[in-house]
């Protein structure tokens, strides 16, 4: 993966504070030669460490996306979580705007941002993630430019972008 995101020409690179993240991350750096920043910003959803059964994990997840506006699991909505990681990517740009950056996060939180900007099936797509995972896109337009972990045809078409 990390040859991959090499032929993106990252000059940036930040994590999730979570453990899991920071290792994912940990090898691109040294793959890619890149210094490394953690933001908290990047961690995945806000739920408790309450430990559910697989099925009840996964409905409680498909709920979290059905009704993206409510908090359904955990103490915060999928709007919440994707609007978050939106700031996030933001920040990521704002440093240099001409340059690529690489944010690596988890997988409610990505498929949150995505519900964003691509018409997706949230459930699906989130189902559908291997780990490591990425999503190239571009910025302002949000064509994918590279993806690799992720069932890219649970992408119907790219969305305007969100209003304030």
């Amino acid at each position: 993966m990390a040859e991959d995101l090499a032929g993106l020409l990252p000059s940036i690179l930040v994590s999730s504070t979570e453990p899991k993240a920071v290792q994912t991350a940990a090898v691109i750096s040294d793959h890619l030669g890149l210094e490394l920043s953690t933001w908290d910003g990047l961690r995945e959803h806000r739920r408790s460490g309450e430990f559910l059964a697989r099925a009840d994990f996964h409905s409680s997840i498909e709920s979290f996306f059905k009704i993206p506006s409510k908090v359904v699991f955990g103490s915060e909505s999928c709007e919440e979580l994707g609007l978050r990681i939106e700031s996030e990517v933001e920040a990521a740009l704002s440093h240099d705007s001409e340059k690529n950056a690489i944010l690596v996060t988890h997988g409610t939180a990505m498929t949150s941002f995505v519900m964003r900007h691509w018409e997706v099936k949230p459930f699906e797509l989130w189902k559908s993630l291997e780990l490591p995972a990425y999503l190239a896109f571009t910025v302002p337009a949000f064509d994918i430019v590279g993806a690799r972990g992720l069932d890219t045809t649970l992408f119907a078409k790219t969305l305007p972008e969100p209003g304030p």
